[in-house]
């Protein structure tokens, strides 16, 4: 009797958290706009658009990041200001060329200007 409750509360229990996880039907989607700091010519753009391929396969199309190059959502300089403000979601730049908003961007963008 002991251990016929025992499995019928984990039961209940695994049943209740499964129904709490917010298991739907219907996952939730979320299509991002990213900038990268190169043209669409160049070999680390391309290496960009399929990482967010990839990203997209990885997440089972729940994630899509569309691809921009420079300067096309809003100037380089800019792009930090756009994903704060939410223009953009996601940018693939180097942090270094944005260290005068935050000197803390240059040590980490730039492993020689951590020793100045």
């Amino acid at each position: 009797m002991k251990n016929r409750t025992v499995v019928l509360c984990l039961i209940a229990a695994f049943a209740l958290l499964w129904s709490a996880s917010g298991a739907t039907g219907a996952d939730p989607q979320w299509k991002w706009k990213a900038q990268a700091l190169w043209g669409p010519a160049e070999t680390p753009y391309k290496m960009f658009e399929q990482m967010l391929q990839n990203v997209k396969v990885m997440t089972g199309g729940r994630l899509e990041i569309a691809a921009f190059p420079a300067g096309s959502i809003v100037p380089v300089p800019e792009s930090l200001d756009a994903v704060r403000n939410n223009v953009m979601q996601a940018m693939w730049m180097g942090p270094i060329y944005f260290s005068g908003k935050n000197p803390a961007f240059a040590a980490i963008g730039e492993l020689s200007m951590a020793w100045e």
